[in-house]
Parts: structure tokens; C-alpha cells; sequence
């Protein structure tokens, strides 16, 4: 959950402040920079707070930042308060019309993995696929680790056991498993990994269409 700033001036010191953001945000830069990729525009969906764009708005001021979420309510009140943002709308990432954006846009995907499960996040790399996106920024929530994988399964038998119904916070996903979305459910791969670095416990994903 997040709650957005009332004003402007709140919300750009805050984000001045987000120094996480702050170094993905630069490693998104650098990435890009390093594979001479010409970003004229960025479509970043499911942008919550909208922080990360408002770096690389600071970073790229002449690349047009376009902003979706699901919530309407909270785009307009992004629209409010990110004075710099050239376009935010509303888009459903699992079941939008990927081929209404400007897909030779560098689409960006930060810290939305947990949102969707397996099938819907085949299905998203699909549409994507089909309406010719070519270039995707994907950093997932987290990479899990072995360790964690079998946590979670642990915890699952104790509440069999106990007659207890599992907590649902999100879908977690090892690097493999993401590797698997990427190249889709058929026989031909739809994304292949054109770079990528580590930052905190996760990846940031260069992905170009094949």
C-alpha cells in the first residue's frame, strides 16, 4: 500500500530523498547508456509512487516519462504532484491493449513480480510480444533464493497441519523462474536477456524481443 503527497513540493522532496530509487534508477541509465540504446521515451507500468520515474526524468529531461497504474484516483493525483511527467494514465497490465502505446517505448517494469502469478506473467510477456514491444526494463521485487523457497513451502505444511489458511502477500520467483517467463510458453523464445546487473537482493533485466 502507498499513500501519494498532497503537493508537489512535498512529493519532489520525498523522492529527493528516495535514494533507492535514486541508484536504480542510475543502473537503469547505465545500462541503457552501455548497449546504445536511444531512449526518446520511457513507458513505465504499475509506477505506485511514481519515485523511480522521477529520477530518471531528472537524469534524461529530454525522454518522454509516461506513468500507468491500475488506479485511476492515484494517477491523477500523481499528474498533480509529478509537475514533470509528460503523460500518466491508466493501464491494466495483465489485460491492456499493449498495441494502443508507443511500443518502440523502453517499457519498465520495477518491483511488480509479487502482483501476478506464473500464468498471468506468461501471459503478459505474450501481449507484450505480440504489439512488437521491443526494449523492457524488468526488476523483479526480489530473486529468491533456494533457502527461501523452501521457507515458504515449510510454512505451508505447519498450516495444513494447524488448519490454517496460508497469508497470499505476492508470488515469489527465483532468477530460473524468471527466465522461463521471459522466453514464454511455446517452442520459440519471446525475450532474451541483452544485459543485466545486480542491486539489493534483486536484478535489473534488459530484455530484447527476439
Amino acid at each position: 500500500p502507498f499513500s501519494l503527497e498532497k503537493n508537489a513540493e512535498d512529493y519532489e522532496k520525498n523522492c529527493e530523498k528516495s535514494i533507492e530509487y535514486k541508484e536504480v534508477a542510475g543502473k537503469i541509465y547505465r545500462l541503457l547508456a552501455s548497449e546504445d540504446i536511444t531512449v526518446q521515451k520511457i513507458i513505465s507500468l504499475g509506477v505506485g509512487k511514481g519515485a523511480l520515474e522521477w529520477h530518471l526524468k531528472k537524469m534524461m529531461p529530454k525522454c518522454i516519462v509516461e506513468c500507468t497504474d491500475y488506479t485511476v484516483k492515484s494517477i491523477e493525483q500523481l499528474k498533480k504532484i509529478f509537475r514533470d511527467v509528460d503523460a500518466a494514465y491508466s493501464f491494466d497490465i495483465l489485460k491492456g491493449d499493449y498495441t494502443r502505446l508507443d511500443t518502440n517505448a523502453v517499457f519498465i517494469m520495477h518491483r511488480i513480480s509479487t502482483e501476478f502469478c506464473l500464468q498471468e506473467w506468461y501471459s503478459i510477456f505474450e501481449n507484450m510480444y505480440n504489439a512488437e514491444v521491443f526494449n523492457i526494463i524488468f526488476v523483479p521485487a526480489e530473486l529468491a533464493r533456494a533457502c527461501d523457497m523452501m521457507r515458504e513451502k515449510v510454512g505451508h505444511i505447519k498450516n495444513i497441519i494447524r488448519g490454517r489458511k496460508d497469508m497470499q502477500c505476492g508470488w515469489m520467483y527465483s532468477e530460473s523462474e524468471f527466465l522461463k517467463m521471459f522466453k514464454g510458453r511455446g517452442g520459440n523464445t519471446l525475450y532474451t536477456i541483452k544485459n543485466k546487473v545486480y542491486h539489493n537482493g534483486t536484478a535489473i533485466f534488459l530484455l530484447e524481443r527476439n
